[in-house]
């Protein structure tokens, strides 16, 4: 139990964290060419759709909408009965709003985002309406591969859940 809590505050704080190395390392001075991103994200069955501005140099900030069965491996924390993990948590829609870095000499980003779901469970479970917050890296620029973890709670329970998404292709377009 103690494992999966350390792997996942550590997740949540590697965006934090790299930021500020960056910051300290990075003298260059140039500003980047663009104002605006659309991000194509395509999973095994699923898309989203992400339109970010930039409010600073190194920071996007934007929304993203999704569709399709996107399957992850997880972990719920179930108050009233054992707790389960595996492969088959299907997200079926989400919204949601990203922050994003951005540096013009790295290939590798990092996004923090919050998103409402419509997750469903493998077997007889059914599914749940979610919250959840999370984060993930990328690496690339015209073509970005990636993966993200996130923990939430289920909508009208008490229920905690980890989430890890599979492989992630992203297609930037930045204008």
């Amino acid at each position: 139990m103690k494992t999966p809590t350390y792997i996942l505050i550590f997740l949540l704080a590697l965006p934090l964290l790299s930021n500020a190395q960056n910051d300290s390392i990075v003298t260059n001075k140039e500003t980047p060419n663009f104002n605006n991103q659309i991000d194509l994200d395509i999973e095994v069955l699923a898309f989203s759709f992400g339109y970010k501005h930039r409010i600073s140099k190194n920071w996007l900030v934007g929304f993203n909408i999704g569709i399709g069965p996107v399957a992850s491996l997880g972990y719920v924390n179930n108050k009233y009965d054992e707790p389960y993990n595996g492969l088959f948590y299907t997200e079926l829609h989400h919204l949601g709003i990203v922050a994003k870095t951005y540096n013009k000499t790295n290939k590798w980003s990092f996004e923090i985002d919050t998103r409402l779901a419509l997750l469903l469970f493998g077997g007889d479970d059914g599914g749940a309406l979610i919250i959840r917050i999370g984060s993930g890296i990328y690496y690339g620029r015209k073509i970005q591969i990636g993966v993200r973890t996130a923990i939430g709670k289920m909508y009208g329970t008490d229920n905690i859940f980890f989430i890890s998404n599979n492989l992630i292709v992203r297609i930037p377009l930045k204008w």
